[in-house]
């Protein structure tokens, strides 16, 4: 199937007419939306910002690659001479980092997790799950999903899930579309056993693609690392043609004397 890019809409809230609310309707729009979304390829902008760089990083021309469940690929290119400048690579559990002009700072992670040497605190495949794959929707079970209250914009509800004396993710949807209004997520905060925020997502600037309702502004910060990360899509493209090899993390790290 060919990436849908041709029909995108840019989708407006669709108000606080609807006054009644149910879970199941939320998490059905939610699952259904997820799964329609085999991969997505794009333009972006992507800025990174962590303590444990010297400067925020900012790449105005970068490509993403994204296909389910987890992985991600991102380079980020120079804006005068188009070269690539950085590669991220988060395919599951392993992580590959790569700076082509300078190779000796190249890194591969098989956990995923920290590497003592790599410039920010947070592992990647948890910063891909913040921001596109949070929840299975579909398998949540009733009881652990709560609506608390609709937001002081009118608009948006709010969704504690997990017990109801410790949440664990706690949830602000809201309707999106004129014509058919579904459920979105503009913010999604995930939270520890302490009741510590550890992660808060926040998604934007939906267009609707083909039917799939699609964020084209995506932030993830990590409060307590203080690393945050920014993707500003353009011209998306969803369940696209990607050739599986980009992801073929193994095989590059071979290559760089990495494995």
């Amino acid at each position: 199937m060919a990436g849908c890019a041709g029909t995108q809409e840019r989708l407006q809230r669709a108000g606080s007419a609807h006054s009644t609310v149910r879970t199941e309707d939320i998490l059905s729009d939610l699952a259904s939306n997820d799964e329609a979304i085999r991969n997505f390829r794009a333009a972006a902008t992507f800025t990174l910002e962590s303590p444990d760089l010297k400067a925020v990083q900012k790449f105005r021309s970068a490509r993403i690659r994204f296909r389910r469940p987890s992985d991600l690929f991102v380079s980020g290119h120079h804006r005068v001479t188009n070269l690539p400048v950085f590669k991220l690579w988060s395919v599951g559990h392993q992580f590959l980092l790569e700076f082509p002009l300078k190779k000796r700072d190249n890194y591969y992670s098989f956990e995923g997790a920290r590497v003592e040497s790599v410039p920010f605190p947070v592992s990647p495949s948890e910063i891909v799950r913040e921001m596109f794959l949070p929840e299975d929707w579909s398998a949540l079970p009733n009881r652990e999903v709560h609506l608390v209250e609709r937001e002081s914009d009118g608009e948006a509800i709010r969704i504690e899930i997990g017990p109801r004396s410790r949440p664990r993710r706690l949830l602000s949807v809201t309707l999106y579309g004129t014509e058919d209004p579904a459920w979105v997520i503009v913010r999604n905060e995930r939270v520890n056993d302490l009741g510590q925020t550890i992660a808060v997502t926040t998604m934007g600037e939906y267009i609707l693609l083909d039917g799939i309702r699609f964020p084209t502004r995506l932030k993830t910060v990590f409060p307590i690392e203080e690393t945050r990360m920014l993707l500003e899509l353009r011209k998306p493209r969803v369940n696209a043609d990607i050739d599986d090899s980009i992801f073929d993390i193994e095989s590059r790290a071979r290559e760089l004397g990495l494995l």
